[in-house]
Parts: structure tokens; sequence; C-alpha cells
């Protein structure tokens, strides 16, 4: 399978965040009544925060010209330094969107990512959002992205070990990462995250190479 890695560009950001919305559907709608539709809007807005200083770099995974994976990959050095600049078309962008999904719909969704949110601490490279099209599962997709993230992490002077959170639900994804080489540094359980998205208990993993 011919696979190559690309950074995040703009034409990429409707089937990005339909993958997002695949891998991740049950997490953002647990306990809200916000659609496919509305969610994929969410997440399109998302996307465009992505993009600004010390919010990480967003990657796909590309097989004849079709998105079939995508994963973010954040430094501890991007979030020392990050300074949002957001202009004044995007912020419009960005709040023609809450109106469109309703205020609440739209607080709901920033919370649950505020609350997924890691700031990697000196010498880590944290990485998430790993999601894969659901046609290519198990084919090796997630392996050549994470073998890829962990070559990268390798390059930058400093970094010491690559890490990851994966619910204790998702027993493929957590195999796949202990195949890897990644082990379980913490079993972290929280009842907030039960709350807003089901999910309550979490291994933080790490790969030291």
């Amino acid at each position: 399978m011919n696979i190559h890695i690309e950074c995040m560009k703009e034409e990429y950001g409707v089937p990005v965040s339909q993958l997002l919305i695949q891998g991740f559907r049950s997490k953002f709608q647990f306990g809200t009544k916000i659609n496919d539709m509305k969610l994929q809007l969410l997440l399109g807005k998302m996307l465009v925060l992505d993009k600004q200083p010390g919010k990480g770099k967003r990657f796909v995974a590309v097989q004849e010209s079709s998105v079939i994976g995508s994963f973010s990959i954040k430094f501890q050095e991007q979030v020392r330094n990050q300074h949002p600049n957001m202009t004044i078309t995007e912020l419009l962008s960005f709040w023609k969107g809450i109106k469109e999904v309703g205020l609440g719909n739209a607080l709901g969704f920033s919370v649950r990512l505020i609350c997924l949110n890691h700031r990697p601490r000196r010498g880590e490279v944290y990485i998430s959002d790993l999601v894969v099209h659901e046609r290519f599962q198990g084919s090796g997709v997630g392996k050549t992205m994470l073998e890829w993230a962990i070559g990268e992490a390798a390059l930058q002077p400093g970094n010491q070990f690559v890490s990851l959170h994966v619910s204790n639900s998702n027993v493929g994804a957590k195999r796949l990462y202990e195949r890897m080489g990644f082990r379980t540094l913490e079993i972290q359980n929280s009842t907030l995250l039960a709350w807003l998205i089901g999910e309550k208990k979490w291994s933080y993993m790490i790969y030291e190479g």
C-alpha cells in the first residue's frame, strides 16, 4: 500500500473533518443532540484553529490523492511559544459557525476539547486525534502514521519520548500502540470525562525508543 504523509492543507478540511466524525462521533455526541452535519461544521472550525501557533501540527495519510488517515503532533516548545493571532476573517467565520450550530452545542463542543487537551512537558512529543478511515482499518495505515510520527520526533533535538492517550475501551488501538513499543505509564480515571464523553478510564502511554 503506497501511503505518504503530508502536512494538513486547506483542501483536506472536509475529508479530515469527516474522518474525525467517524473516529470520535460517540465522544462528541455523547449526552448531546448535535447531529453529524453540525458536528462536521464545528470540526471544520477546529481545523481552522489548528493552524494557530501553539496548536501543534496536523498531518494526513494520503493514498492516490485520497485522505485515509489523520493525526496531530504537539511539541512542548509549541505550547510554550503560542501566540494566537486569528485574523478578523477567521474570527467572523468561526462566529458564523457557532451561530449555525447553536451556542449551547458550540460551548459543549469547546468544553470537550478543553478537557481532552494535553500540554506536553519538556522533551515530550504528544500525538492526538489519530484516526484511520474505516475502509482501511487493519491495513497498516495507523502503524505507518505512528512510525512517521516517531521518526519525526527523533529528528528534533531535545525530544525524549512520544506520548498519547487512549481510552481503555479502545482495545484495538491500545494493542496497536503496545505492538509499536508504547507502554502504559499511568492509568487515569476522570469522572468529568465520563460525564462529558462517556469514557472514564484512560491509559497515558509513552514510547521511549
